[in-house]
């Protein structure tokens, strides 16, 4: 072989080898980037859905300063896994604050972004954007949340499958389907007909109340 052309085919490879090399620390740094990002925007998402927790179990109002807050850490954590979970807790302040429509538009764009990255709070999410669809006034969006929701419920591999199974139930009960409450919660209870989780136990204290 020439020695020239010897001399650019090893050039060639070493140049390509370096590529590779130069590719795999590429992918290396941005993955863990994304890893370091999403830890970040958990620990932040965790922090301030403690602090909605404990303004709603309280009767308050999220403050403009949290709202604030939140929406800019949506801003700068959107890329994550986590990003589209701060939306959707915007949205659940907007709704708790009165402004329903508001609250509706940001968790339609929440749940279009949202990963299963944590599927508990993934299906939290799917089901109270149901809620809020039922909630609307515009019958064919209460039309479409009815049939999410009865979805949810049906959804074997749903952690909070319980949680839809409930509301369920109690959209049958506001409307005094006595057969559609039955047909819903008896799947909360075991054969010996206790409550099957803290859904059903919601369930059985309510049927309990307006015994």
């Amino acid at each position: 072989m020439d020695l020239r052309v010897e001399k650019n085919i090893t050039t060639i490879v070493i140049v390509l080898l370096a590529l590779i090399a130069a590719g795999m620390l590429s992918y290396g740094a941005f993955s863990y980037y994304r890893s370091s990002l999403s830890e970040k925007a958990h620990e932040a998402f965790m922090r301030h859905y403690a602090s909605f927790e404990k303004i709603s179990s309280e009767n308050g109002k999220p403050s403009q300063e949290l709202l604030a807050v939140v929406a800019q850490d949506y801003a700068q954590y959107k890329r994550s896994s986590f990003g589209s979970f701060f939306l959707a807790l915007q949205a659940e302040m907007q709704q708790l604050t009165g402004n329903k429509q508001e609250a509706l538009e940001s968790m339609d764009k929440a749940i279009q972004g949202m990963s299963t990255a944590d599927p508990v709070l993934y299906y939290v999410y799917a089901t109270k954007h149901a809620l809020m669809q039922i909630d609307a006034t515009d019958p064919s969006v209460q039309t479409r949340g009815r049939k999410a929701l009865e979805k949810l419920a049906n959804t074997i591999k749903n952690p909070m499958r319980d949680m839809a199974i409930f509301y369920m139930g109690y959209q049958a009960f506001l409307e005094q389907d006595n057969a559609g409450v039955h047909t819903a919660w008896s799947k909360l209870f075991d054969a010996q007909g206790n409550p099957a989780s803290a859904w059903g136990m919601r369930a059985q204290a309510l049927r309990n109340y307006t015994a």
